[in-house]
């Protein structure tokens, strides 16, 4: 897929995102929340890789609460480097600081890095697609994540207004395994 059509349709998708009022968002965000904590591979997942959200991204705040509430083991991305992220723990929120050279991603300072393949990974994106196809933000943090950790349990987790009815993949792109919705749950492989 040309570059160029891999930004129109960020546009597109983000625009649909953006559209979704503040209260609304909020609302769905938490029917997705209690949609991934009954999901079964989350039941016996004892480490759970999760972004923070952050814009008009379904949030996460309330999900992550309920983890720890489930004494499960938190890790939130952290950009290190030029594509390159790695999970650090987290324990409470103030440990959170959004540091400008990782992409405005709020972020342990100094987390204590999980160094092992997490049991399921909670993904962001733009658009989602069948199959379990994503796009991101273009930067291939997630993809790269997700190629290194295939026995992670990669979960999609957007608004319906962000599924595609088509989304062009490239090779080097990851599926999900499932994909969370205010409305529903898709088990694509």
């Amino acid at each position: 897929m040309a570059t160029t059509e891999k930004s129109l349709l960020r546009k597109q998708y983000r625009a649909r995102r953006h559209a979704i009022a503040p209260a609304q968002r909020h609302t769905m965000s938490l029917a997705i929340a209690e949609r991934v904590l009954g999901l079964p591979e989350l039941a016996t997942a004892q480490t759970v890789f999760c972004y923070v959200g952050v814009g008009s991204e379904v949030e996460t705040r309330a999900l992550i609460e309920s983890l720890w509430a489930l004494a499960k083991v938190v890790a939130v991305p952290c950009v290190v480097g030029p594509g390159v992220m790695q999970p650090r723990i987290l324990r409470n929120w103030e440990e959170l600081v959004v540091d400008p050279a990782g992409h405005g991603i709020p972020a342990p300072r100094r987390g204590e890095i999980l160094d092992k393949t997490p049991d399921v990974c909670l993904v962001p994106g733009v658009a989602f697609g069948p199959g379990g196809w994503r796009l991101g933000s273009g930067q291939g943090f997630y993809d790269r994540y997700l190629a290194a950790h295939r026995q992670a349990i990669a979960v999609g987790l957007c608004f319906e207004a962000q599924v595609a009815l088509e989304l062009p993949h490239e090779e080097h792109d990851v599926a999900m395994d499932l994909l969370v919705t205010e409305s529903r749950t898709v088990r694509t492989k």
